[in-house]
């Protein structure tokens, strides 16, 4: 993975927990093996002790075969031996690309790290879901303040704002903009 990601930069993680702003993280990568630099992540920007395993395997064809990782993270209250054995379990863990080359299921990767008395609540499929909208994109101009909109009517005579998560793309044109400066004027 190094070869595809590099070993010099940063690697930038930007989480929307629903507050004003989205939350930052920011850590130079160290090894440019995905894994590592988000353990690295973990522990740095976000101080929480973690293990990160991912993989993939990738046909000859440039096709993704299997995909798939774990993050596992120290819970408040955890006893000595459990983390001894979650330390051992992480150290003799086969690879991931090979756990599922061999047909193994997340729950068989959960209950090898933390082992055999877990039970599912719940499962979920994992989807990319932004939360963006027009209307959010709409009240964010309006917090730039109405000498900032002003400005963006006369000057530009129109607004593109990108989402940084999905990047989809906000274009408000003159009339759009004046209604929302007139809102904001009014508030």
């Amino acid at each position: 993975m190094a070869g595809a990601v590099g070993r010099n930069g940063y690697l930038h993680v930007i989480k929307d927990l629903g507050m004003r702003e989205p939350y930052r993280g920011s850590v130079p990568i160290i090894s440019g093996e995905l894994a590592e630099d988000f353990t690295l992540y973990f522990a740095e920007s976000e101080q929480t002790p973690s293990a990160v395993g991912l993989g993939v395997l990738v046909n000859t064809d440039d096709s993704v075969i299997h995909a798939g990782g774990f993050i596992v993270q120290i819970m408040p209250g955890m006893s000595d031996s459990q983390l001894d054995r979650l330390e051992r379990a992480v150290a003799s863990m086969p690879h991931v690309t090979a756990l599922l080359d061999q047909g193994e299921t997340a729950e068989g990767i959960l209950k090898f790290l933390v082992g055999e008395d877990v039970t599912i609540h719940q499962t979920v499929e994992p989807i990319f879901k932004c939360m963006c909208s027009r209307e959010r994109v709409e009240r964010t101009l309006v917090t730039i303040g109405t000498a900032d909109l002003r400005s963006l009517i006369d000057e530009d005579g129109q607004a593109e704002v990108h989402c940084h998560f999905c990047n989809e793309k906000y274009v408000f044109e003159r009339e759009e903009l004046e209604a929302i400066h007139n809102r904001a004027t009014r508030d």
